[in-house]
């Protein structure tokens, strides 16, 4: 990926930062250190975005489906 592009990952993907400068993904909390609201609210906008992308590639995948079946 060119440097230029942002990446939106999930936490599935940590390290993925290292391997590329412009990445986004949620922060994690834990008990002794909850998230802060700003914090929350960040992971809320990184979580809207990514499932805007993840409903558009399922009904890609869906249509593609569709059409094999036809």
């Amino acid at each position: 990926m060119p440097p230029e592009v942002t990446i939106w990952a999930d936490t599935g993907f940590q390290g993925i930062d290292k391997q590329h400068p412009n990445t986004q993904t949620p922060k994690k909390g834990t008990r002794k250190r909850p998230l802060s609201p700003e914090q929350k609210q960040e992971n809320k906008i990184i979580s809207g975005i990514r499932i805007t992308v993840e409903h558009a590639i399922a009904g890609i995948k869906r249509l593609g489906a569709l059409l094999k079946s036809l």
